[in-house]
């Protein structure tokens, strides 16, 4: 993530998918910041009238705060989820010290049910450029995760220059999967173009897959991926 994107309609949907399927768990959000690329500009969508009428409080609180130099709404989280939720806000500024990061990640967030991963771009890919590495999150830090019992949500962006997007997204939850031991319930959350990946616990954290229903088409397209979802 970058913080200069903070408050757009990204944000909004994150937000308040996080509050609905978390309500039962304790949340760990690992921001996976980035420094800001100030030359550019590409993805700053302005929230509309749509996100008021869906959360007129999270609405006003986002666009109150979007130009006061806030970078997260920690009060919107306190107020809405009953257990305390913890937040990984380093920015990550050389690739050799990735290691160490990894580690502060865990250590941060190693007491929460639920994992959020707010990568710039997703997960990572086989031809990312050294200097854009950490624009993505690793398998590896996901696998640790997951092998220390979190359940896990990837924001991942689309790649709109693909004209094979989704076959491009399988391959990144297929070779998630397998490295997880094909134990996920996997569920596919997307919203304009934006996917969230969600790799449940099913035997720890199966409320989240009841509440994963009752967003079904009424905000985000849901799926059970390959009937792994249990939805």
């Amino acid at each position: 993530m970058q913080n200069k994107y903070f408050g757009d309609i990204h944000d909004f949907y994150k937000y308040y998918f996080l509050k609905e399927i978390t309500k039962d768990y304790s949340l760990g959000i690992h921001w996976c910041l980035y420094p800001d690329e100030l030359e550019n500009n590409e993805g700053n969508s302005q929230l509309t009238l749509k996100e008021k009428d869906i959360d007129p409080e999270l609405y006003e609180l986002l666009l109150e705060n979007r130009h006061k130099g806030v970078k997260y709404i920690k009060p919107y989280f306190k107020k809405n989820l009953p257990k305390k939720t913890e937040y990984y806000e380093e920015v990550l500024k050389n690739d050799i010290e990735n290691n160490v990061y990894e580690e502060k990640v865990i250590d941060k967030l190693k007491n929460k049910d639920i994992i959020f991963f707010d990568p710039n771009t997703g997960i990572e890919v086989s031809d990312m450029k050294k200097n854009e590495k950490y624009k993505y999150v690793t398998y590896q830090l996901l696998v640790e995760f997951w092998r220390r019992g979190k359940s896990l949500i990837i924001y991942q962006h689309i790649r709109i220059d693909n004209e094979k997007t989704y076959e491009w997204l399988v391959k990144k939850v297929r070779k998630l999967y397998d490295l997880t031991n094909q134990e996920a319930n996997v569920v596919l959350v997307k919203i304009g173009k934006v996917y969230y990946i969600c790799f449940i616990q099913g035997d720890k954290h199966y409320i989240i897959l009841d509440e994963l229903v009752s967003l079904n088409k009424r905000i985000y397209t849901i799926e059970n991926w390959e009937g792994t979802g249990d939805i």
